[in-house]
């Protein structure tokens, strides 16, 4: 579920092309409504006359921006081996701090399969992807570890 059509179109082409090399009949939805995000009634209409088993459905959760702080030189604290210039040079970091601070971008999105008889969840998990900047590579990698854990699961052979 995503407006951004792109986004949409290269993460369903992508999971489908994985879930049919396991043997899964799988269709993009972006297939069916290329133009736009498929209604609740859409779905509903298509798996009644298609007779679809079941609805695999992609949910972003949240976009969070977190800030890491990265210590910097902390010394090698006391031992035998202390000389003047260890000793100088961790007193020093604690005076001039050399700690720094990213800030990320921390994207979690849900993935469920429904049973389009019961419409009860058969398989769930979550993800969270950090600073997705390349976007074909972050749904590249999730596309794997979601079929991995479908797999391990026994959801797919």
């Amino acid at each position: 579920m995503s407006d951004n059509l792109r986004v949409r179109r290269i993460f369903e082409d992508d999971m489908v092309k994985q879930l049919q090399a396991h043997g899964v009949d799988a269709i993009p939805s972006s297939q069916i409504f290329p133009n736009e995000l498929p209604s609740k009634g859409d779905i509903a209409a298509y798996v009644k006359k298609h007779n679809t088993q079941t609805v695999f459905v992609a949910k972003l959760i949240n976009i969070e921006d977190k800030e890491v702080r990265y210590p910097g030189n902390t010394g090698y604290g006391y031992n035998r081996g202390i000389s003047f210039n260890s000793y100088y040079n961790t007193s020093y970091s604690y005076i001039y701090d050399d700690s720094y601070s990213v800030s990320y971008e921390f994207v979690n999105v849900e993935f469920t399969l429904f049973d389009t008889q019961s419409h009860i969840p058969i398989w769930s998990t979550s993800s969270e992807s950090v600073d997705p900047s390349n976007m074909n590579n972050i749904i590249d990698e999730l596309t794997g570890i979601l079929i991995t854990n479908m797999k391990d699961n026994n959801v797919i052979r």
